[in-house]
């Protein structure tokens, strides 16, 4: 028998939009000619679908699964707070699941997919969902939307201007003075990391805009050991050694980093922001209570969590919603102790 994977390479889309084509759903539009394509292929490999599924999909359980990266990442506070507070407000209640645990196969995976469990799934930033978990989440025809602009096979999402907030970041630097700023980063610039592309493309732009060269990205993990090890090795030595290429100032990819930055600097007897200003991508409850306090920029995670949960569940009713930047709540450069001029 055939499944609904072969349907959708058969005519050349994504599952989900086979899954939407099946249900008459309008969340997600489809030329004339993407709907003959599938129909002629579910045709041509008599795909049938699951009628048990479908008639239990009729009804709603109003429960939502968020997905995260790690249930104690605290730059997800405000996300998870907003996504709470949102479902409250649409009648939902959350069922919260750590993307380790939700691999392709496993039983918290069966568990969210049998019965009908949700109504939709909330996929946030950085959650690392293998193929299988996905294809088996657009198989059941639930509705996701990822807080993130990387996801991928025609789902929805909603996401950050993260090119704005790190310009942002940048700016006050050079508005301090400072010409050589480094972008420490949290994730390698690679084609599976947009995310960080498009932080690295806003402190090239804020440079660029004053006529300063961009300098090459500071690479390292996302965890504050990382972020450690990673200004004592390539930073720390430069500036005790007062090298003509050593930075005046970092803007760091994500203030969980930040943490592990303070920390290196003051056990590399550099100090902040004498010898280097630092500021942090994201504010958390944690870098309020750093010392020096840290510079951060604040960004919209609250709304990115609230307006997700009412997106989705748009969808899940019927409703078409495109994908798009939560573009009308700037981010904001908020100066504490660790940015001076140089």
């Amino acid at each position: 028998m055939a499944t609904l994977k072969e349907v959708a390479k058969a005519a050349g889309v994504s599952m989900p939009i086979v899954s939407a084509y099946l249900r008459g759903s309008t969340s997600i539009r489809m030329s004339a000619d993407t709907r003959r394509r599938v129909a002629t292929a579910i045709e041509e490999l008599g795909y049938t679908p699951n009628l048990a599924t479908r008639s239990l999909r009729t009804a709603r359980t109003n429960v939502l699964a968020v997905v995260v990266p790690e249930l104690d990442n605290p730059a997800l506070t405000d996300v998870l707070r907003g996504i709470y507070d949102g479902a409250t407000r649409h009648g939902y209640v959350i069922m919260l699941g750590d993307a380790v645990q939700l691999t392709s196969g496993s039983q918290t995976l069966q568990h969210l997919l049998s019965q009908s469990r949700v109504d939709g799934v909330i996929v946030t930033r950085s959650s690392a969902l293998d193929e299988g978990v996905l294809s088996g989440v657009a198989g059941r025809g639930l509705p996701v939307v990822f807080l993130d602009n990387e996801s991928t096979d025609g789902h929805h999402w909603l996401a950050l201007d993260d090119a704005d907030g790190i310009r942002v970041a940048t700016e006050h630097l050079v508005e301090l003075g400072h010409e050589q700023i480094d972008f420490f980063g949290g994730r390698d610039i690679s084609p599976r990391s947009s995310m960080t592309k498009l932080r690295y493309a806003g402190y090239i732009a804020a440079l660029q805009a004053h006529k300063l060269a961009p300098r090459p990205p500071v690479i390292c993990g996302q965890e504050p050991e990382q972020g450690y090890e990673a200004f004592s090795t390539m930073v720390a030595p430069r500036v005790v050694q007062r090298r003509r290429d050593a930075p005046t100032a970092l803007v760091v990819n994500n203030a969980t980093t930040a943490m592990g930055v303070l920390a290196a600097a003051y056990d590399a007897g550099v100090a902040i922001p004498g010898d280097v200003s630092v500021i942090g991508y994201h504010g958390t409850a944690v870098t309020a209570m750093a010392r020096p306090r840290m510079s951060t920029v604040r960004m919209p995670m609250y709304e990115l969590g609230s307006r997700g949960v009412a997106m989705l569940d748009k969808i899940i009713g019927g409703e078409f919603m495109p994908s798009g930047i939560l573009e009308d709540i700037p981010p904001k450069a908020i100066a504490r102790d660790t940015t001076a001029s140089p």
